[in-house]
């Protein structure tokens, strides 16, 4: 994973001011792709996928309220970082966890390596959402009160 000050000299992300009313439908539609992701029947895929995405929305979330979008190739990367760079070191396990799950997705995504997803993989993301959820409505709370929706208070 890169430090965010490469993703500044790559130009992998850029300043764009956030608004109460995109974190909101950010956070909602976050929640969203959690609870499809919990539907019994799916594969052991669809459910990774699902989790795999709201934890990417949660990591995206965090550098949306600090005004960044990123931009060109590297998304997910710069999220995981984005989200590393602005919690601290409180979240630094948590934030290589989430990267090695990025690696799970693109070996799945793009090489269609089906045994790099079991059960035990989708029961820790989903875990890892939970916990994001928990980390960040609190660190938006606290640093971007402005930015949070009166539901979450």
């Amino acid at each position: 994973m890169r430090d965010w000050n490469e993703l500044l000299v790559d130009n992998s992300v850029r300043r764009v001011d956030p608004t109460r009313r995109e974190i909101s439908n950010r956070i909602q539609g976050t929640l969203i792709s959690a609870k499809d992701a919990s539907v019994s029947g799916q594969t052991v895929y669809g459910q990774f996928k699902g989790f795999y995405d709201a934890a990417m929305m949660w990591c995206e979330l965090v550098l949306r309220a600090e005004g960044w979008v990123t931009q060109a190739g590297g998304h997910h990367e710069a999220a995981v970082t984005g989200f590393r760079h602005f919690l601290g070191t409180g979240v630094e396990q948590l934030a290589n966890v989430l990267d090695s799950f990025r690696k799970t997705r693109h070996n799945l995504r793009y090489d269609w390596e089906p045994t790099v997803v079991s059960d035990i993989e989708v029961e820790e993301l989903a875990e890892i959402v939970i916990e994001l959820e928990k980390i960040v409505i609190a660190w938006l709370k606290e640093k971007h009160p402005h930015l949070v929706h009166d539901e979450l208070n």
